[in-house]
């Protein structure tokens, strides 16, 4: 009797234990570690690629040129701390800013040359020329004589417009121009509303990759426009051979 009630002590204590589960397992253990969250990784916006440098745009509504957009910086420069050399410029460089206006004025100024021939011609875009008035004074001559009008178009800060002035200033370009072509180069990268509209006067179209050649007949018809016919080759073969074309 005594062994069977032992046996039957033995027998509760052990199924008690069973239910408690291993050591560690009931409400006292450490929670299990959280898996973590898979990692989400967006794909970044695809920001829009800045226009080309030789395309000048502008809205319909205000006719004025709107220079391509810089890239964005992808980190912002720190800004240097004025001192004494840097706060004031010194005299040789004013001087020196001064002498380059000078040049500059020098190099944009309008050459006026005779009929059938004349000196070299003057080549830059000139900001504060008067473009209406020299597109004018440019059909009145070629009236007079005979020769078509060459419009150029351009900015300064325009790589095809400056690989042009180049070519213009080599001297078997410049013999077919004084034989046949009055050129008047207008400024279309400093925002002149006026030179703009001169610009839409000849080509109505919105967007223009520069440099802008129109050849213009002396009653002020356009024989071509390079925005819409595409440009010719910049080097002194190809623009030679360009206004041989187009020649009266």
């Amino acid at each position: 009797m005594r062994r069977q009630a032992l046996a039957l002590t033995l027998a509760t204590a052990a199924a008690t234990l069973a239910a408690c589960g291993p050591t560690g397992s009931g409400a006292d253990a450490a929670p299990a570690a959280a898996k973590p969250a898979a990692a989400t990784v967006a794909a970044p916006d695809t920001a829009a690629l800045p226009e080309p440098i030789n395309v000048v745009t502008a809205p319909p509504e205000t006719g004025t040129p709107t220079e391509p957009a810089a890239a964005p910086s992808t980190s912002a420069p720190a800004t240097p701390t004025p001192t004494a050399s840097t706060a004031r410029p010194s005299a040789t460089a004013s001087a020196s800013a001064a002498a380059a206006g000078k040049a500059t004025a020098a190099a944009t100024t309008p050459a006026k040359p005779a009929a059938g021939g004349g000196g070299p011609i003057a080549i830059g875009y000139n900001a504060a020329a008067d473009s209406p008035a020299a597109v004018d004074a440019a059909i009145r001559q070629a009236k007079s004589d005979g020769r078509n009008v060459l419009l150029d178009f351009g900015a300064t800060w325009c790589g095809n417009c400056k690989a042009l002035d180049k070519t213009l200033g080599d001297s078997q370009v410049q013999s077919v121009l004084n034989a046949s072509y009055h050129l008047v180069q207008v400024d279309i990268g400093g925002h002149s509303t006026t030179n703009f509209n001169l610009l839409k006067k000849y080509d109505s179209q919105g967007s223009y990759k520069m440099p802008v050649l129109i050849v213009v007949t002396p009653d002020g018809a356009v024989r071509t426009d390079t925005n819409t016919a595409g440009l010719p080759s910049l080097n002194t073969g190809g623009f030679t051979s360009f206004l041989k074309k187009w020649a009266p």
